[in-house]
């Protein structure tokens, strides 16, 4: 009778691993949310800054009397 309305021990230790697990999962999610946000604003800035990178290029070799070195890549 005394058994009956207990949980054993073993099952109440799972329960408890369940919800700690269950928990940090959902803190990794909440870390990954945030790392897919940076890394799309990363994109951004790189992006401007490629397009702003070959208008200079191309506002130089437009500039008159003016000699470029070649790229030593």
């Amino acid at each position: 009778m005394k058994a009956q309305d207990s949980t054993p021990t073993a099952m109440q230790e799972l329960v408890d691993e369940n919800r700690k697990l269950k928990a940090e999962a959902d803190d990794l999610r909440g870390e990954l949310r945030q790392e897919r946000a940076r890394t799309k604003t990363m994109r951004m800035i790189i992006a401007e800054l490629s397009l702003e990178l070959e208008q200079a290029k191309a506002e130089l070799q437009g500039a008159s009397g003016v000699a470029r070195l070649p790229d030593r890549r």
